[in-house]
Order: structure tokens, then sequence, then C-alpha cells
């Protein structure tokens, strides 16, 4: 049995249908989160003019690179967000908030309760958007902390994957890889450029440091 399995039907209590799952999937560097923010303001500006609630975007407390309390493209724009510790905060949040629209971004941040969760939440009658590094920087599964399970059991569940590039920085070709470029083998250590760039396949080399 589902433990999540705690949340109400959608829209009054209707039986609503279950929703769509969209994965925005990437290396660093590749617009995920530009991308959702812009999926973020269509759904506002469509559900605002239809008078449905707003769209509401969560993150994991674990990134923290940017303010609290928003998500953050790395080209400068950003909107409210809705810190999370723990998975759990999402239904907890959830069932005071009539939101149509849920949004995640960094996803593989999140402890792997969130794949059930998001699995409630479709069920709910709300569509989940989520962006995720599909892999770290040896390119394999990125893990959920603390546990054995990774993203791609999340991403598989998707009915659209969305898969961005980012510009290798060493030959300019499409990137799908995330080198890291400090000498730490942990598999989660958060950073930008200082810390990461994108690469190509054939640039990729997760035995190399600087």
């Amino acid at each position: 049995m589902n433990n999540y399995r705690v949340m109400n039907r959608h829209a009054g209590g209707i039986n609503m249908k279950r929703q769509k799952l969209t994965a925005i999937i990437g290396s660093m560097f590749s617009g995920k989160t530009t991308h959702l923010i812009e999926v973020y303001d269509a759904l506002k500006n469509k559900e605002e003019h239809e008078k449905y609630e707003t769209p509401v975007i969560f993150k994991p407390s674990l990134d923290t690179r940017y303010a609290e309390g928003y998500v953050n493209s790395h080209d400068g724009e950003k909107r409210t967000a809705i810190v999370c510790a723990r998975a759990d905060d999402v239904l907890t949040y959830l069932s005071t908030y009539d939101a149509s629209s849920v949004l995640l971004d960094e996803t593989q941040f999140f402890n792997d309760g969130i794949v059930d969760i998001i699995d409630d939440i479709l069920e709910s009658g709300r569509q989940v958007i989520f962006t995720a590094l599909p892999t770290n920087f040896k390119g394999e599964p990125f893990k959920f902390p603390g546990s054995d399970r990774h993203i791609g059991e999340l991403i598989a569940m998707a009915d659209d994957i969305q898969q961005l590039y980012a510009t290798c920085t060493l030959c300019g070709k499409p990137a799908t890889k995330t080198q890291r470029l400090i000498p730490l083998e942990a598999e989660i250590m958060i950073g930008g450029t200082n810390a990461y760039e994108a690469r190509c396949y054939e640039h990729h080399d997760p035995r190399v440091r600087l």
C-alpha cells in the first residue's frame, strides 16, 4: 500500500482524471530552471484568466545556491518557491492550497519519497512538471539523497520528457554531461560555474579534476 496516498481529489471533490507528468531534464547550464519559469508564467497567465488557482513551485532545501524562497535561473530570472526540507512538505502545503499545477525544481535533491508523492498528486487531478539532473558528475543515474533509488525512476514515469542541451565548454557541441572541476567524490556538491562545466559525451571525463 502506498503510504503517501492521502490526497483528496482536486476541484472540490470532483472525481478528476490522472493528469500529465512532464520531465525537463539536462546537464547543468542547459536552461532547465529557465524553462520551468517560462512554463510557470504561461500557466499563471492562463489560470488567472480562467480564474483557477495559481500554479505553485517547490524546491528542495538542499539547493542553497540562491536566495531562500525563490527558484533562480543562471540568467538571473527568479520566481517565488516553497522550500521543502522533505518531500512530505509538498503534501502538507497542498493539503491547504488548491493548486491545479505543481512545479518542482532540482527534483533529484528531494528524498526518494517524492516519487510516490508525485504519483499521488497526479492521481488527485493536478499536473506535475519537474526539472532534474538525470545523471551525476560520473554520468551515472542521480540517486536521491540517502537512497539507492534514483531520478531515473521518476523520469521513466513521465508522459513528456523534454531533453535540454547545454553547450560543451571545450568544443561547443551540444552537452548532456556535467563535468565536476573540484576533487570531491560525494555525489551531491552544490555549486555553479566555479565547480562544474557542461560537456559533450566526447569531453566528459569523471576522473579529471582541475
